[in-house]
């Protein structure tokens, strides 16, 4: 099972998902209102649901893995694959609960119902994730160059583009996306970028460790990336690349915020077609 193999099994996993959850959420969640004792049961039947769909997804995260490191290092022995089955209703109920505290304050049907259903399918994507994550960091046979991102599904957002065309310098799988306010992400990005020897380094190293979650709706992997060149993200991080050093030449100021600007106006709005502004996936 190759990149391109992984992605689309995935796509069609979250497609039956979305089938199954909606058929379930409409038994329950109904324009006449939400009370706690239907939400109970909502979620209560919600859970073997996604359980089951969390437990396919870490399936095919354990294949992936499995065909990815055999590709890149076919002389390596195999090495067994954990994977993360153990998510008890407890765990659910608390991932989800927020969706029916913004209910009760705002009354938004239809945006309940989308809140849900993205909070439903980052936990399947989570256990595809940290089965990836756990694979590689109880992998000791062999040095890992590092954790890539990459989006099986553009257009991608500006700030997963940023961090798509850093290539694989994660050395922690769960850098994947950011766990803290936009101000101190700037700033650890801004040091990062003047390159101000110690200084830039220490910010490298919080920003790698403050980087913990993907935001709702979001649909990058970490692809485990062990050789220099020729490795299954390499495409699309050349192409983020490039949009990023385009977005920079253009910004006024060259910080953070300013570059991010200009890369969310050029993957809204190409201007120039010697510049890819669509990130491509793997054919």
């Amino acid at each position: 099972m190759d990149l391109a193999e992984y992605a689309a099994a995935q796509e069609r996993l979250l497609r039956r998902l979305i089938m199954a959850i909606v058929w379930v959420m409409r038994a329950f969640f109904t324009p006449l209102g939400l009370t706690r004792r239907n939400w109970r049961n909502l979620t209560r039947g919600l859970y073997p649901v996604v359980k089951q769909y969390r437990d396919e997804a870490a399936e095919l995260a354990r294949q992936f893995h499995d065909a990815n490191r055999a590709a890149q290092l076919p002389n390596v022995p195999r090495h067994d694959v954990y994977k993360d089955d153990y998510y008890p209703i407890e765990w659910f109920e608390e991932a989800v609960e927020p969706t029916f505290d913004e209910y009760q304050r705002t009354g938004n049907y239809e945006g309940a119902i989308s809140n849900l259903t993205n909070r439903v399918i980052k936990i399947v994507e989570d256990g595809a994730r940290r089965t990836l994550i756990r694979a590689v960091e109880t992998d000791t046979s062999v040095r890992l160059r590092g954790w890539a991102r990459y989006d099986p599904e553009p257009p991608t957002c500006g700030f997963c583009t940023m961090m798509i065309s850093r290539g694989p310098v994660y050395m922690s799988a769960e850098t994947a996306g950011f766990k803290g306010d936009n101000l101190l992400a700037s700033e650890l990005w801004d040091r990062i970028e003047r390159n101000q020897g110690e200084d830039a380094q220490l910010a490298d190293e919080y920003m790698r460790t403050m980087m913990k979650r993907w935001h709702p709706g979001c649909t990058c992997i970490v692809v485990p990336v062990y050789k220099r060149s020729g490795y299954p993200s390499e495409a699309q991080e050349k192409a983020a690349m490039r949009i990023y050093q385009r977005a920079r030449r253009l910004s006024e100021k060259k910080d953070y915020k300013s570059i991010l600007k200009e890369m969310r106006r050029l993957l809204r709005n190409p201007q120039d077609d010697e510049d890819e502004t669509n990130l491509p996936s793997v054919a």
